[in-house]
């Protein structure tokens, strides 16, 4: 399961973003998903130098390492990698999820 955005209202209680993190989780483990991902925090961090320059420049439009942040608030039991798509002949670039 990829969720990649979760708005919450100015006047939502604190709190109320994780909870319904912590739903969706649960009932993903219910239903015996076994991955949950919560988007882009692969472009932050250890990355190769590539990778490094693109999530740099999009940092005026995305807050990776808020994102980063939050995911580990949640304090997730693993980090497992993941693989870019890429084109026939290239190779698999492993991220963090």
């Amino acid at each position: 399961v990829l969720l990649e955005h979760l708005l919450r209202s100015d006047a939502a209680p604190n709190g109320t973003t994780e909870m319904l993190l912590d739903q969706l989780m649960r009932t993903c483990a219910a239903r015996q998903i076994a991955n949950v991902s919560l988007g882009l925090v692969p472009l932050h961090g250890d990355v190769p130098r590539w990778l490094a320059v693109a999530g740099a420049l999009a940092r005026r439009c995305y807050d990776f390492r808020g994102l980063a942040a939050f995911k580990a608030r949640l304090r997730p039991t693993t980090w497992q990698p993941l693989s870019v798509v890429h084109s026939a002949g290239q190779g698999v670039i492993a991220m963090r999820a």
